[in-house]
């Protein structure tokens, strides 16, 4: 544990959609709505492989701050 500031460990939601996520920002966001969740530090987002992992709460999902892009889509 540190006891000062990191900007490593700062996450914020955004909205999915690129268009809307500058007029969103600091709006409330409805339940149905799907979000993405970004690095401040990287702008990486969170990414999932969607490979089920099961454990002694259930089944989960791996997770990472790495976006997974194709060649022709970011």
């Amino acid at each position: 544990m540190i006891a000062k500031n990191i900007y490593n460990t700062v996450w914020k939601v955004v909205h999915s959609n690129p268009n809307l996520r500058v007029s969103s920002l600091g709006e409330p966001i409805k339940v149905s709505d799907p979000v993405l969740i970004e690095h401040c530090a990287t702008s990486q987002l969170l990414a999932s492989d969607k490979i089920a992992y099961g454990n002694d709460y259930g089944v989960e999902y791996e997770v990472s701050a790495c976006s997974h892009t194709t060649n022709n889509k970011t």
